[in-house]
């Protein structure tokens, strides 16, 4: 099971897993498939291009301070959230098989004008 924590480049260890960056990939001079952190010398160079990183806490040799102490969220109810509010609960007012075909058409559409977009992108038309 993945389990991803965002780090300050500041705080990061030898050891610790490097799966995602603030930045795209193709943007800094690592691997794109992510990396393990093995000296100062790669927390330097992270620190050149990002200001945080993403670190896979399953695959790290180090945990992430965030990952060691981390405190659950304590829970509010509804009502707690919005307080003198009468609240209904959601009900479907359309079933799956009259909303199905309506949905399809929507998404069949943007497909098309997506495509069309990237088409005229490749093109260089506007």
């Amino acid at each position: 099971m993945l389990e991803v924590v965002k780090v300050n480049t500041a705080d990061l260890q030898a050891g610790m897993y490097v799966s995602g960056l603030d930045r795209p990939w193709l943007e800094v001079p690592f691997p794109v498939q992510g990396f393990r952190v093995d000296g100062p010398e790669d927390i330097m160079r992270l620190q050149q291009y990002c200001q945080y990183v993403f670190i896979d806490t399953v695959k790290s040799a180090h945990q992430p301070p965030a990952a060691k102490h981390a405190v659950p969220r304590s829970r509010k109810s509804v009502q707690e959230i919005f307080p003198g509010r009468r609240l209904k609960k959601y009900q479907d007012s359309t079933g799956w098989t009259d909303e199905y075909p309506r949905a399809k058409a929507a998404v069949d559409q943007l497909a098309e004008t997506v495509g069309t977009i990237f088409d005229q992108v490749a093109t260089g038309g506007a």
